[in-house]
């Protein structure tokens, strides 16, 4: 009894999709044990070409991104809010810490709807007013971003360690006074000031305004700016990790190099 195979595998190895000759590449080199290497100068053009497509696709994942979001107050995200005395843009006591919004709907990728996200105010002359259409901005485009960033990629990460109302106050705190007084990061005196409040919140806030500049990042982060024309002013973050492609990327970059370090290694044949 015969067997037919599939005349796809016989065609030059020119004329294979980018995938089949990574498919080719890695079948030669893993299970072959070797690779022809009249075939090598395809198989790295292809491995070029998957860099590029990899690229490509890493991209628009930092490239600036601009939607509307649906969203409804829950509440605050740890405890009860902290209460301060402030000065400036406001004067009198409010109320610090994270907010738990519902995400009733989103067309901006960076936010998925159902769901929730933990935000931060930056603008103490509205009152929040749920629910609201947000427009999203991730584009950085504030003069305060680059330090928000700092702020966020240094210390999002104790607020989510320490699940606790000061610290998230603490946070709150630290927002603003990049928001509103980032030329003088000192919650005593400038644009923003506060007056009273809790101790522990306070310095902590002023601690990490203080070390900006120097303290270590913990995290990488997208700030994304909530604007509503009806709603106090609002921005999250979110997480930025390696994309899959940037693996993809890496892997084919890897076994490229792979098959170059076995070509130098391999002794010529010996001459009868």
């Amino acid at each position: 009894m015969g067997c037919s195979l599939d005349r796809r595998w016989h065609r030059p190895f020119s004329s294979l999709s980018v995938t089949e000759r990574c498919f080719n590449l890695q079948f030669h080199f893993y299970f072959l044990g070797g690779f022809p290497m009249s075939k090598l100068k395809f198989s790295l053009r292809a491995v070029s070409l998957l860099a590029g497509v990899a690229l490509g696709a890493i991209a628009p994942l930092h490239s600036a991104v601009a939607g509307t979001v649906g969203l409804d107050y829950v509440g605050p995200q740890y405890g009860n809010y902290l209460s301060f005395g402030v000065a400036g843009p406001t004067s009198g006591s409010v109320q610090a810490g994270g907010f738990n919004m519902k995400v009733n709907s989103s067309n901006d990728p960076l936010i998925s709807s159902p769901g929730s996200i933990l935000a931060w105010c930056i603008e103490l002359t509205q009152f929040i007013n749920t629910p609201a259409n947000y427009t999203s901005d991730s584009s950085g485009s504030d003069s305060w971003s680059g330090k928000m960033t700092q702020l966020f990629n240094q210390h999002y990460k104790d607020v989510l360690a320490g699940a606790s109302n000061v610290v998230s106050a603490a946070m709150q705190l630290a927002v603003w006074e990049i928001a509103y007084d980032s030329s003088s990061l000192d919650l005593s005196r400038g644009n923003f000031r506060v007056t009273s409040g809790n101790s522990n919140a306070r310095n902590m806030a002023q601690e990490w305004l203080s070390n900006l500049s120097t303290s270590s990042s913990t995290g990488d982060y997208k700030l994304v700016k909530l604007t509503s024309g009806k709603s106090q002013d609002l921005m999250t973050v979110v997480p930025t990790p390696i994309p899959a492609a940037a693996l993809l990327f890496g892997s084919a970059l890897g076994l490229g190099g792979l098959l170059q370090r076995r070509r130098r290694a391999t002794p010529a044949a010996a001459v009868a």
